[in-house]
């Protein structure tokens, strides 16, 4: 696995070397709060974990505005879809984990993802 650090307010430190993570008295992780994105498996299908799918989404989108690039969850043509997502993530209504979606989203959605190695690629290099 690949993993990224996030400080509390956000940012994602960057270290030297790994021994610069390993004995960063400042640095405290709460192992309690860890979040995985599983980028190897954003394949997606009729039915999706909407809040996976949007928490993905705007991950990427943060790499593509942190390094100028033009994102595709940006484009007019997949505003709908984002705010579907968010509106299921807002939802009054307690939804189930996982819930079937549109076709046109499901769509929309695969575009997003489709290029998602050149954003991750960024973190790494």
């Amino acid at each position: 696995y690949n993993s990224i650090v996030f400080s509390v307010d956000g940012r994602i430190p960057t270290f030297i070397s790994i021994n610069q993570i390993e004995y960063n008295k400042d640095l405290s992780i709460d192992f309690d709060d860890i979040t995985i994105f599983d980028f190897d498996n954003t394949t997606m299908s009729n039915m999706i974990d909407f809040k996976d799918v949007l928490d993905k989404w705007n991950f990427l989108h943060d790499i593509a505005e942190i390094h100028g690039m033009f994102f595709e969850g940006d484009s007019i043509k997949t505003t709908k879809t984002y705010k579907y997502l968010f509106s299921c993530y807002t939802s009054v209504n307690k939804l189930l984990k996982k819930i079937m979606i549109p076709l046109l989203f499901e769509r929309k959605i695969n575009l997003v993802f489709k290029k998602q190695s050149r954003y991750l690629d960024k973190l790494f290099e």
